[in-house]
């Protein structure tokens, strides 16, 4: 999560949306007092500001409502297949590193690691509490019109991943029925 107070600004961070990218760049322009959470991993350019209680996957209802009704409060989503392909390539390419998961994509969207993200922009009882969901196939042109100030640096989006994995029809109705939730806010449909 980013919170910057120049301008009054909340990013919340979703899986697989590019939203590191996003906080790296944001980070640049974080000033005393701003709160820019720690990664899980080094970024060049990146640079923390600790707020406690300011995590890097903090929820958006750990915001108070004064924080919400003062900032403008932004999450990034992503088309549910897209994100389920990204996040499987992404466990699986670390299990080579790691050797701890072993899964293939068929047990992979019967399990529960699916990256469904609506609980960090919700309040819990399914209302919406951020103020703009950016779509991720749009995130430049999105994050340009909702932001007060132009990105400077690369937003890495990886949609051309996905050359390797065939998604069936099936398969397509059963993400986008997990999804259903989130569905209602992004306006992803099949």
């Amino acid at each position: 999560m980013i919170i910057l107070e120049q301008p009054k600004l909340i990013h919340v961070n979703t899986v697989r949306t590019a939203s590191t990218s996003v906080a790296v760049e944001l980070s640049t322009r974080a000033k005393e007092g701003d709160a820019v959470s720690e990664l899980d991993r080094e970024e060049y350019f990146y640079l923390p500001r600790e707020r406690k209680g300011v995590y890097h996957y903090s929820l958006a209802r750990d915001l108070t409502a004064k924080q919400r009704k003062q900032y403008s409060v932004f999450c990034i989503e992503r088309e549910p297949v897209s994100k389920c392909i990204s996040h499987y390539q992404w466990i699986t390419a670390q299990s080579q590193l790691t050797a701890n998961i072993d899964i293939s994509w068929e047990d992979y969207l019967d399990s529960i690691m699916l990256p469904i993200d609506d609980f960090r922009y919700t309040n819990g009882r399914n209302s919406l509490i951020v103020d703009k969901i950016i779509k991720y196939e749009n995130i430049k042109e999105e994050l340009n019109e909702y932001l007060p100030f132009k990105l400077q640096f690369k937003i890495h989006t990886r949609q051309s991943q996905h050359q390797d994995i065939t998604v069936t029809d099936q398969q397509r109705e059963l993400i986008y029925d997990k999804f259903k939730n989130s569905n209602k806010f992004t306006g992803y449909e099949l």
